[in-house]
């Protein structure tokens, strides 16, 4: 038996709880343990009743008079005694749990864990943390409790694992002697002890440490396959000043010195004897595309083909209409690509990709599947970095062929930086176009939505434009939908020109009132965030959002930098009836890198990134992620490892990296 067993290989895990387990996602002894508790139950320090009015721990205490239940109400209940701790005395109550009063009868030796309240001399402890003289109070000095899984308690859970540690405890630890003395790991038998039953909190950080290194090791040897393959001997481009001048010239504006110090760190990368591999991070509005647009013109000029790649067609669209104002001033023939194609017109588009007529393609994921072949493709632009998964990008990279520009609006905190972008030259774009008023960010609550309404009114009587955005489509309880929102503000509120827009519209109808809105023959777009990413106007000037207390901060970030990208103030009302530490934070911070943060910090990495991504959400250690010092301490380890150093431990990750990521290295053709 090993970590790789199923998990019935452990006595006392029956076909009934396997079955459980195998729901939420657990199917081998490996999967258990590496499920953690979302918290542990400090019972290390014991408390009287008077210092439980001041600190949380664990309070042993006496039953002293019989407990009773009344019930009063719909189903509802109140369980009621007294305990003493032999100085002191306390009432105690469970609100709504009968089945207490069968638990503890007067005499009994019990463990209160929470904190008691005070009111006219009395002190009472209310519906506490309730545990029994055990074994385990006494063996565990921190309990874990484990997120819910239906039909299995955490207490079983808790009993589960330990019988599981108890099988594998004899396993030989993998890593060597050197290797663990080099950077403080603990054993391995005694890391995964302390990842559910630790000693001390110190003891169970020692562990997640170990453990995520690993992990973080294996991840960054995979993208070391599919970002390390950088070519030597790339083609080099050159560009005169003519030709930058032309550029400029049809682009039609100055660009900021953050995008010029960008613009000359992509041309020293076309000059260089290696392939680019560039990302681009900036904010919404800091004009990534331009930029973009410039690597584009280079590879033009150059002789080349590029493509650009978009999460959505509504933004591939734009970006193609973009380049077409741009490019035909300088000569580049522009083709879209979408899935929406129908087979003749996609027939039309291959050929003039195949034979050279086509020398900058836009598109989405279509680009990369199917039977687009290119006649002499040279540069891959991806937009929206995160919503593509490491495979995706690969695919598009052509194993390392290619010189290769990422970009992302959603700014990316350094902590994942690190591992999402490893081996990437980074550009940061962090300055605005010049002209832009800074942006007035509002939380409105439900009773003023009526002032809220009245105020867009004015704004679009004077001409300007305004975006609604909710979170569904159509009705759902107290959730605000798109549907009945626009016809309460055409109902209630007198707006004449409204369109709604949603994912379930198809690509068509989509442009069509995307093209309505820009052409200012619509006042207000009521949507949901399919207008996110990437969508300009810039006459729109108010973005509302309903319902905001369910949006993340970076999709609240990305939906108010959809407007204000003109010379006018602009506006976004967050409406909410909650307190939300989400919302107070976008307020007053208007930078998206410290709302990325942020983000990072309150939603773990997974909800942030909003898209499944191969190595990050399928971490078993995600929970460390935004760990700066464990991740910096993971790329200096591996940075080592390419060097020479930890031969033995280089070829385990390599192993361990073909086995995880096989069958995407597979797809990839990077092994």
């Amino acid at each position: 038996m090993n970590v790789r067993s199923p998990l019935h290989a452990v006595k006392g895990i029956g076909e009934k709880r396997e079955k459980l387990l195998n729901d939420r996602g657990i199917f081998t002894l490996l999967d258990l343990l590496f499920f953690f508790p979302r918290a542990f139950k400090d019972y290390s320090k014991k408390i009287t009743i008077q210092q439980s009015l001041l600190q949380i721990g664990l309070c042993p205490v006496t039953v002293v008079t019989k407990p009773s239940v009344a019930y009063f109400g719909h189903r509802r209940s109140l369980v009621r005694c007294k305990v003493s701790d032999g100085k002191s005395e306390a009432g105690l109550q469970f609100f709504n749990m009968p089945f207490m009063v069968r638990n503890m009868e007067k005499g009994d030796m019990v463990y209160l864990y929470g904190q008691a309240k005070k009111q006219e001399e009395k002190i009472t402890f209310t519906n506490p943390g309730f545990e029994k003289k055990t074994a385990e109070i006494d063996q565990y000095p921190f309990v874990p409790v484990y997120s819910q899984i239906p039909g299995i308690s955490s207490r079983m859970v808790m009993k589960t694992v330990a019988s599981v540690l108890e099988a594998v405890k004899g396993e030989t630890d993998y890593i060597t002697e050197d290797f663990k003395r080099a950077f403080d790991l603990p054993e391995l038998t005694n890391a995964r002890q302390a990842l559910h039953f630790p000693r001390t909190m110190a003891e169970n950080a020692a562990a997640l440490k170990r453990f995520s290194i690993e992990e973080l090791l294996v991840f960054l040897c995979m993208l070391a396959e599919q970002i390390g393959s950088r070519k030597k001997n790339a083609v080099k481009i050159g560009v005169s000043d003519a030709q930058k001048s032309a550029f400029l010239k049809a682009l039609g504006f100055v660009p900021t010195s953050a995008q010029e110090r960008v613009m000359h760190e992509i041309s020293d990368d076309f000059a260089g004897d290696m392939t680019a591999n560039r990302l681009i991070q900036g904010d919404v509005g800091c004009g990534k595309t331009a930029v973009a647009f410039y690597a584009m013109f280079l590879n033009y000029a150059g002789g080349y083909q590029s493509v650009m790649m978009a999460p959505t067609e509504v933004l591939a669209r734009q970006h193609y209409f973009k380049a077409v104002e741009l490019f035909e001033k300088l000569g580049g023939r522009c083709v879209l690509v979408t899935g929406s194609d129908t087979t003749a017109e996609r027939r039309e588009k291959l050929a003039k990709i195949a034979n050279g007529e086509a020398d900058l393609i836009f598109g989405t994921h279509a680009l990369i599947y199917g039977d687009i072949v290119y006649k002499n493709l040279n540069l891959a632009v991806t937009d929206e970095q995160h919503r593509f998964g490491v495979g995706q990008r690969a695919k598009l990279s052509y194993d390392g062929h290619l010189n290769t520009l990422v970009m992302s609006a959603t700014p990316i905190p350094r902590t994942l930086a690190l591992v999402l972008y490893s081996g990437m030259d980074v550009s940061v774009i962090d300055e605005m176009p010049v002209g832009r008023k800074p942006m007035e960010t509002h939380i409105v609550r439900e009773n003023k939505r009526g002032d809220l309404y009245g105020f867009v009114q004015k704004i679009v009587d004077k001409g300007g434009q305004a975006y609604v955005v909710c979170p569904m489509i159509e009705g759902e309880g107290d959730v605000r939908n798109v549907e009945d929102v626009a016809a309460e503000l055409a109902e209630d509120f007198g707006f004449s020109h409204i369109g709604v827009m949603h994912g379930q519209l198809k690509a068509d109808e989509k442009q069509s009132l995307m093209k309505a809105f820009t052409d200012k023959r619509i006042d207000v777009l009521v949507a949901t965030t399919v207008i996110e990413v990437g969508v300009d106007v810039p006459n729109a000037t108010v973005m509302v959002v309903e319902n905001a207390e369910r949006f993340g901060l970076a999709t609240l970030h990305q939906l108010r930098g959809r407007v204000g990208r003109g010379a006018q103030q602009a506006y976004c009302f967050l409406v909410s009836e909650q307190k939300n530490d989400r919302l107070e934070i976008l307020k007053k911070e208007t930078n998206g890198f410290k709302i990325a943060e942020e983000d990072l910090r309150l939603r773990g990495p997974g909800q942030f990134l909003g898209f499944s991504q191969h190595g990050i959400t399928d971490f078993y250690m995600n929970k460390l992620v935004g760990d700066m010092a464990t991740l910096e301490l993971s790329q200096s380890i591996f940075s080592r490892m390419l060097a020479g150093e930890f031969a033995e431990e280089y070829q385990r990750v390599k192993r361990a990296a073909k086995k995880k990521y096989e069958n995407l290295l597979k797809d990839i053709a990077l092994n």
